[in-house]
């Protein structure tokens, strides 16, 4: 009996000696073939289509971008910010191509900053491939093509060739007439309308053009009093004053400058109404003409007691003119320089 008990006591040990032995090489041949085959399967790496490329390329550009736009908003430094969008623009070009809408505002963006520096002819081609290249990605009628439309047209007023600006205005103005609820854009176009026309002696329809800008700022939220307006009624007392028309433009220009000096007065503090002249004048002439702050509203200032001052001339009142005129000259010079010169 014993015997027997020993005997099946070592078969039942041989046998689970061997079972756990066959199973052991087992999981050994099975991690060795899942260990071959992972060396030799093909390395996967991880491939970007090209419009992630290209969508990844533009995100670091556009930060860059920004970068730029508020290190030189600021300075005024307009020389050496042409120098930096010249660099930037070679290098996203490269990237980029030649047709993207971020290489659109980096133009206007360098066009911007020639004209503060006098040189008008780099600006031409610039301008003219940003209408080129807008009509391609947008088609006629878009927004984009309004706003390059009246660069171009800005530029060929500084030229001196006022029928071909407003042609152009007009083109701009049929494009933001038929985009609902782009006020700003219409106001801009009508701006540079109005300047044309005057320049050509049209001054009482100059006045309508102005009067419509100034209907459309007021009907907007924060529109009635705010910069804009001022800019607005500026250009409206001017208009007065050359058609003798000088009890309007001293209505105008008193408004105008009683909201630049309160703007002055609550400058550190951003507001709507700052918002809102800001959207013009970046519609204008792109982003670097629309700093906040009151050193950006320095100029804005010395351009209203000068209106002023224009107008207190035209009425005779000679001494009040003076006073207003050398106020209006210490604020400019004390933002731009005695030597500066104005685009």
């Amino acid at each position: 009996m014993s015997i027997y008990r020993l005997n099946t006591t070592g078969f039942v040990s041989h046998l689970t000696a061997s079972r756990s032995g066959f199973i052991s090489r087992l999981l050994l041949l099975v991690l060795l073939a899942f260990t071959l085959r992972l060396h030799a399967a093909p390395k996967r790496t991880f491939r970007m289509s090209d419009k992630a490329k290209v969508e990844w390329k533009v995100q670091l550009r556009s930060k860059e971008f920004a970068e730029i736009r508020a290190k030189f908003n600021e300075s005024g430094d307009h020389a050496a910010a042409a120098e930096e969008y010249e660099r930037f623009f070679a290098e996203s070009q490269k990237s980029l191509g030649t047709e993207h809408d971020l290489l659109v505002a980096i133009r206007k963006e360098l066009a911007h900053h020639y004209k503060w520096l006098g040189e008008l002819d780099k600006c031409e081609p610039l301008y003219d491939t940003n209408l080129e290249v807008s009509r391609k990605l947008h088609g006629e009628r878009d927004r984009a093509v309004a706003n390059a439309l009246i660069d171009v047209a800005g530029l060929k007023a500084s030229f001196g060739e006022y029928p071909q600006a407003e042609a152009l205005y007009r083109k701009a103005l049929a494009i933001y007439d038929k985009l609902a609820g782009n006020v700003v854009g219409s106001v801009a176009v009508l701006m540079g309308m109005s300047n044309c026309v005057s320049s050509l002696g049209e001054h009482e329809q100059a006045e309508g053009f102005l009067r419509r800008a100034l209907r459309g700022i007021e009907k907007l939220k924060d529109g009635k009093g705010s910069q804009a307006s001022a800019m607005i009624m500026d250009n409206l007392s001017y208009e007065y004053v050359l058609l003798g028309r000088l009890k309007e433009a001293e209505q105008f220009s008193k408004s105008q400058l009683d909201i630049w000096e309160a703007e002055m007065a609550k400058a550190t503090r951003p507001s709507a109404h700052q918002a809102l002249s800001q959207a013009i004048l970046s519609e204008m002439f792109g982003a670097a003409a629309s700093r906040p702050g009151p050193n950006a509203l320095r100029p804005s200032l010395a351009t209203g007691l000068f209106q002023h001052a224009l107008v207190k001339d035209a009425q005779g009142e000679d001494a009040e003119a003076e006073r207003l005129y050398q106020s209006a000259l210490k604020l400019a010079e004390k933002h731009f320089g005695k030597e500066h010169r104005m685009p």
